[in-house]
């Protein structure tokens, strides 16, 4: 599934929720509040998600199951990138080559 998304999914998608399922944690909802294309090369395919979740409780970096209402379900390498003045902002980077 996750292959099949690019930037222009994610873009349908801006200021949704999506579930990060964090292990002792439960669900924590994300909103997706960026997508940033980084190339323009037509064999690498490079984009950063961002999004914004509540201050606490936070997770730190690892791979994790994430939910989507339209998207589905999928595992993401996700960084917290710190908090801003609306709760902790986290990124999810993309870089792989394009069919």
């Amino acid at each position: 599934m996750i292959e099949q998304l690019d930037s222009k999914s994610f873009s349908q998608q801006l200021h949704t929720i999506f579930q990060v399922l964090v292990p002792d944690i439960g669900a924590v909802p994300l909103e997706l509040i960026e997508v940033t294309e980084y190339t323009d090369q037509p064999k690498l395919e490079q984009f950063c998600l961002t999004f914004r979740g509540p201050r606490n409780p936070w997770f730190q970096q690892k791979t994790l199951p994430v939910e989507h209402e339209a998207l589905g379900q999928m595992d993401l390498f996700i960084a917290p990138l710190g908090p801003d003045d609306q709760g902790m902002r986290y990124q999810v980077i993309f870089n792989r080559f394009r069919k």
